[in-house]
Formats: C-alpha cells, structure tokens, sequence
C-alpha cells in the first residue's frame, strides 16, 4: 500500500504501509510516523521542516525492511532527523541535500548498489570517504 500524508492519519494500519512520500513535516512528526511504520520498503522525506532538535529521543528508529530512500531537502537536512534512523537494508539512496550522507551512510552499514548524489557541500576527500564506505556500489 501506498500513500501520500496530509498529516490527517489517524486510523492508518502503520504496518501495512510499504511506500509513503513525507512532504513538509517537521522532524518530530517524521520520527513518530517511522516509529510506527516497521514494514517500509521505500521512503521519500521531502522539504523537510526545520524545528529545534533540543527535545529529540535518544533512541534510534530502526527501518530494517526499508531498501529505497530519497532525502530531498533545499535546506540542509538537519543531522538531528537522519541521526535517529537506522537502514541495515537499504540498497538505493537519493540525496538531494545540502548536508552529507557520509555519517548516515557509515552508521547504518547499508548494502547500497545504487546511489544518487545531486547536492552536497563537501571536500573531494570527503567524496572520496562516502564512496569508500559504498564498497557494493557498480
């Protein structure tokens, strides 16, 4: 099952849903609706909404079944959102973000075999580190 948030959600089976596309959300909500979502296959965080990351859980949301993900942010992904998100799957990431997947990518020691950079504010070293840390990368 698919589906686009309006932020008007209550009543979802979270567990059903396998592809969902979040648009202008705040960190906060994010986070809650990835708590209750185990069972994603693809996810699209876009235009994300900065809030102060202050009051964030210090817990991780593992998405063990997610294997696609697309980070489209025109302002830099705070590290506070990808910092409490786990993908020990994921094959394929799409980063149009300002800020570094490097750390992302690193702590989650994802099988990637398919990655898309378009935006990053970085060294040539630190381009060398992120492709060091995709060995599965064609």
């Amino acid at each position: 099952m698919s589906i686009g948030v309006c932020w008007d959600i209550s009543g979802l089976n979270w567990p059903d849903i396998s592809h969902l596309r979040l648009n202008q959300l705040t960190h906060h909500q994010v986070l809650e609706i990835l708590d209750q979502a185990p069972n994603l296959e693809d996810l699209g965080l876009l235009n994300m909404r900065m809030k102060s990351a202050l009051n964030f859980p210090p817990s991780t949301i593992v998405l063990s079944s997610l294997q696609n993900l697309l980070v489209y942010c025109v302002i830099p992904l705070s590290k506070s959102l990808v910092d409490h998100i786990s993908c020990p799957n994921l094959n394929c990431l799409e980063w149009h973000s300002i800020g570094s997947p490097l750390n992302f990518i690193t702590r989650c020691s994802c099988p990637l075999t398919d990655f898309t950079l378009l935006a990053m504010d970085t060294n040539l070293e630190e381009l060398f580190q992120l492709f060091d840390a995709m060995p599965l990368l064609t």
